[in-house]
C-alpha cells in the first residue's frame, strides 16, 4: 500500500506537470489493490470526465435509480476500457486490479 500510495502521488505530480506543459486536460483513475479507486484530473477530474467520456450523462440530473445504474454502468464500461488499454503497456500492473 505504501508502495501504491507513492507511486500515486508520482502519477499525479506528473499529471500536473504535463498539464501545464501542454494545457491538455487530463483524468486519471488508479485503483488500489483493495480495489478502491483514487481519482486525479486536470483542471479537475469532473470537469474533464464531463467534456470526454460522459458528454451529456449527469448524475445530477438522474430522477430514478434505473438512471443511476446506467449511470453506473457507463463508468464501469470506460473503466474496463481504460484497464484493457492499460494492460497494453503493463500486463503485470493492470491484471490485479481486474480482480
Amino acid at each position: 500500500m505504501v508502495t501504491f500510495s507513492k507511486r500515486r502521488k508520482g502519477l499525479f505530480k506528473k499529471a500536473h506537470e504535463l498539464h501545464c506543459l501542454t494545457g491538455a486536460d487530463i483524468a486519471i483513475v488508479p485503483c488500489s489493490m483493495a480495489g478502491r479507486p483514487y481519482t486525479h484530473g486536470e483542471p479537475s477530474f469532473e470537469s474533464t470526465i464531463d467534456k470526454s467520456w460522459l458528454e451529456g450523462i449527469k448524475v445530477e440530473a438522474c430522477e430514478s435509480v434505473d438512471d443511476m445504474v446506467l449511470v453506473k454502468d457507463v463508468v464501469e464500461e470506460i473503466r474496463n476500457k481504460i484497464l484493457f488499454r492499460a494492460m497494453e503497456f503493463d500486463e503485470d500492473f493492470v491484471l490485479p486490479l481486474l480482480g
